[in-house]
């Protein structure tokens, strides 16, 4: 019985993950065209879709790029990891095709100074930017849904953001470590913003950004220093008190 139960799941397990596979119809092997290395997605042709790639990886040691709108005709729709850790880029330019930046896909672009996000993105992957110490701006367009953690993380050159009006939750550590970060705009539409998405900028740092040893970032309460004691009256208005406060 536990033969046939065993086989039985082994099959299962098969059948789950061809299934995942042909739902998704990734080419396997990545292919080139120019200086970029891409996967194609295959659109689903019963309901019109049409195929569209991501782009994993480029093949160059210049300075400033330009992702193409389309590669072979197809639109560009993802950018996958494809500058993580690369030490040559300064300028990169995305296709308003796109709106998805994987985790981790400038991670560690040490000089990338100057980024055109797509108008329509929609969502910036985990630790996307993490460690871009020479980013100074960069405008989230309106419609960006998500904002992973560690996003922004050690963007130690970065002096402003504003957070578009389309994300309702800022995560653990996004903008941690930020030390230049001094200006931050939170719209109405944030529900809750963790306690560590802020740590270790220069507005946290601001003394003059407590209030009675209490610090607020837009109408959210963030933190309160240990060495309060007694009465404490939460501000009418405020729409989430963080984890840890």
């Amino acid at each position: 019985m536990k033969g046939i139960y065993k086989l039985f799941n082994l099959i299962l397990a098969v059948v789950l993950t061809t299934c995942v596979f042909s739902c998704l119809h990734i080419s396997v092997f990545a292919e080139k065209s120019g200086i970029f290395y891409y996967s194609v997605v295959e659109g689903d042709k019963t309901v019109g879709e049409k195929d569209t790639v991501i782009v994993t990886g480029i093949d160059s040691s210049a300075s400033e790029i330009v992702v193409p709108e389309q590669i072979e005709g197809c639109n560009v729709t993802m950018i996958d990891g494809a500058f993580n850790n690369n030490k040559n880029i300064v300028s990169v330019t995305l296709p308003d095709t796109v709106s998805v930046i994987t985790a981790k896909t400038f991670s560690g672009c040490s000089k990338l100074i100057n980024i055109r996000l797509s108008s329509n993105l929609k969502r910036i992957g985990d630790s996307a930017f993490y460690a871009c110490s020479s980013l100074k701006n960069i405008n989230i367009p309106d419609g960006v849904t998500t904002i992973g953690k560690y996003a922004f993380f050690w963007c130690s050159s970065l002096e402003s953001i504003v957070i578009p009006q389309s994300v309702s939750y800022i995560d653990q550590n996004t903008f941690s470590g930020c030390s230049s970060l001094k200006n931050i705009e939170i719209p109405q539409s944030v529900d809750f913003i963790s306690n560590s998405a802020f740590s270790g900028t220069a507005y946290v740092n601001d003394q003059n950004n407590w209030e009675n040893d209490v610090l607020y970032l837009g109408n959210h309460l963030m933190s309160a220093k240990t060495n309060i004691s007694g009465r404490y009256t939460v501000k009418q208005g405020t729409k989430s008190i963080a984890n840890y406060a």
